[in-house]
């Protein structure tokens, strides 16, 4: 059968964001509320730990008070999102990302008012946004046989498989999870698939979905 983008896919996708009101079992530990709230408030700038999702750290930037971006990692390496699913107020690529984290000093750690703040600040202002990918499945992925479709499955986090992404979408309901039981953080939403192989947040602004095969 021809591996399309059908409208059945891009409805799966969107169950990222409408999916059902189940609240999750397990699923993402939310262990930065407070901090958030707090850089949201003191119009503060940093990377903070926002939750942590199996193995996967979920850090976000934010620039005076602003939420800008958003990266996973895990052991260190950062998980490519999914192409096509990304929104951001402005895209930071990985390995600026990277490098933001290590002018902050670290996660967690505001740089208004200390002498963190010139050298961090430069670099953000340095950065332009990076093009982000459409949502289109290659149509080789059709003509590759099972054995080819599961090597990718593997290896979707590999630069040269990760233009894969949209053919690995889920095709399942979504659990969704809030980010906190606190109405400051209403329209902050997370969800997940029953297996913990996809990860996605939604929040103002920002948007982001991961597939976390291995």
């Amino acid at each position: 059968m021809r591996a399309i983008w059908t409208r059945r896919n891009i409805l799966s996708l969107g169950a990222l964001f409408l999916s059902s009101q189940t609240p999750a079992y397990g699923g993402v530990t939310s262990g930065g509320a407070s901090q958030v709230k707090a850089f949201l408030n003191a119009r503060q700038s940093g990377i903070v730990r926002l939750a942590t999702f199996t193995e996967t750290e979920i850090l976000l930037l934010i620039i005076n008070g602003q939420p800008i971006d958003v990266h996973a990692r895990q052991n260190g390496l950062y998980i490519s999102k999914s192409p096509g699913s990304a929104r951001s107020v402005k895209a930071i690529a990985p390995v600026d990302f990277g490098r933001l984290l290590t002018a902050a000093g670290g996660t967690d750690k505001g740089v208004n008012g200390t002498d963190r703040a010139r050298d961090f600040n430069s670099l953000y202002g340095s950065l332009t946004s990076v093009p982000l990918a459409p949502l289109t499945c290659p149509a080789d992925f059709a003509q590759k046989s099972t054995e080819e479709k599961a090597l990718i499955r593997r290896q979707i986090r590999q630069p040269h498989y990760s233009r894969y992404g949209p053919c690995l979408m889920p095709d399942q309901p979504l659990i969704r999870q809030a980010f906190a039981d606190d109405p400051f953080f209403d329209a902050w939403t997370f969800t997940h698939d029953a297996n913990d192989r996809y990860l996605g947040l939604s929040l103002p602004g920002i948007r982001a979905f991961w597939s976390l095969e291995i």
